[in-house]
């Protein structure tokens, strides 16, 4: 089946289905998910008839375009620079009808191809997603949530001309992220693994493109149309498993990896242990540039998979985060390691995972007393 062909002439909606497919290194073979990851989208600007009664002045030539949006450059009344992202007309709709004929695509093959199965199951979870990056209001809340607690700078959102279609931003001057900011590399990684592992809300498509350095070397994030979220118990695990990369020990990693997974039956402990061990011994400390993060992903899923273990849905964007992440990283300076960047984050982290267990020990205590028939506990009197 050309997987790669169906896809592209479904247009915009099975080309975004294509790359949200390819993160799933989890679930598809790594041929498929190579041939998925050349999947481009043909973005040209369309004319947009757009409000111009908030602009001192709008650009009307988009300076931006991509498959779903496009942005302007503006000013305010109030005389503040403004990027302007507005959503195309007939977009949503689009990728709706490209949803529906995945489906009947994908539904008959499915009952004999267990590949199809995949494909079929992703298209269901690719449109729960796409629900959030139609929807501008999303992007905005994501952006306010994470500038709270950024320690690097997320773009001001102006509400009062923001809506479901339109996105009005402060607009960042400054160069896009290259190779003569080799100096960001510690930074960026950083950044992600704070807000992944001690906020739970994280920017999940950290390419070049979504980073400006500003003339005063601020690193800025941009577009937070992909942003996952990890739920408290997932972060504490995620927290345990970083923990037990830090301080070399296979049984927590094990552990807390079996937690951010899925699985029918227990596996074979002993094995697995060694599995975990000989990973650790591969890859941990090991420079970025010594390191194809790419194939040492697929070897630990890979690995995973053999043994019937597949991870969370919600741990997918964990990965994308990480694999697109490293990918910038290692090109600005391929010396830093993952262990070297968690290590500032220990203390944290240990506090963040404390936190978080405590919390969960109190809801798990006052359901258990919510569950209690106290008539039958305690005595009646008579």
């Amino acid at each position: 089946m050309n997987i790669v062909g169906i896809l592209e002439r479904c247009g915009v909606g099975g080309i975004k289905l294509g790359q949200f497919a390819s993160t799933r290194y989890d679930l598809l073979p790594a041929g498929w998910i190579e041939q998925l990851s050349r999947l481009r989208e043909q973005n040209r600007p369309v004319h947009l008839q757009l409000d111009e009664s908030p602009f001192l002045y709008l650009d009307p030539v988009p300076i931006a375009t991509a498959s779903i949006g496009q942005v302007y450059r503006g000013v305010l009344q109030t005389g503040e620079e403004v990027a302007i992202k507005v959503q195309k007309p007939g977009a949503e709709r689009q990728i709706r009808q490209t949803i529906r004929l995945l489906k009947m695509i994908f539904a008959l093959p499915a009952l004999w191809h267990p590949r199809s199965r995949d494909m079929l199951w992703l298209v269901g979870e690719f449109e729960r997603t796409l629900r959030d990056e139609t929807n501008y209001l999303v992007e905005a809340s994501n952006m306010d949530r994470m500038r709270a607690t950024a320690s690097i700078r997320i773009p001001k959102v102006f509400w009062e001309h923001t809506t479901k279609r339109q996105l009005v931003t402060e607009f960042i001057h400054g160069e896009t992220l290259g190779t003569q900011h080799a100096e960001k590399a510690k930074e960026l990684v950083h950044t992600l693994m704070e807000q992944m592992l001690l906020q739970g809300l994280f920017h999940a498509d950290l390419h070049p493109g979504n980073l400006k350095v500003q003339p005063d070397g601020q690193l800025v994030m941009l577009d937070f149309g992909m942003v996952g979220r990890l739920s408290g118990r997932l972060r504490e695990s995620l927290i345990l498993l970083a923990y037990g990369f830090l301080i070399d020990q296979e049984q927590l990693v094990m552990e807390s990896m079996l937690q951010l997974c899925t699985y029918s039956k227990p596996p074979n402990p002993d094995a697995l242990l060694q599995e975990v061990r000989r990973f650790m011994d591969l890859y941990i400390s090991t420079p970025l540039n010594r390191v194809d993060f790419r194939s040492a992903l697929f070897e630990l899923l890979g690995m995973l998979r053999s043994y019937g273990i597949f991870i969370k849905p919600e741990m997918v964007y964990v990965v994308k985060a990480l694999v697109t992440t490293e990918g910038v990283a290692v090109g600005l300076d391929g010396s830093i390691n993952i262990k070297g960047m968690m290590a500032p984050l220990q203390e944290k982290m240990l506090q963040t995972g404390i936190d978080l267990l405590a919390a969960r020990l109190q809801i798990d205590a006052l359901t258990a007393l919510r569950n209690i028939d106290f008539k039958e506990v305690i005595p009646q009197k008579r």
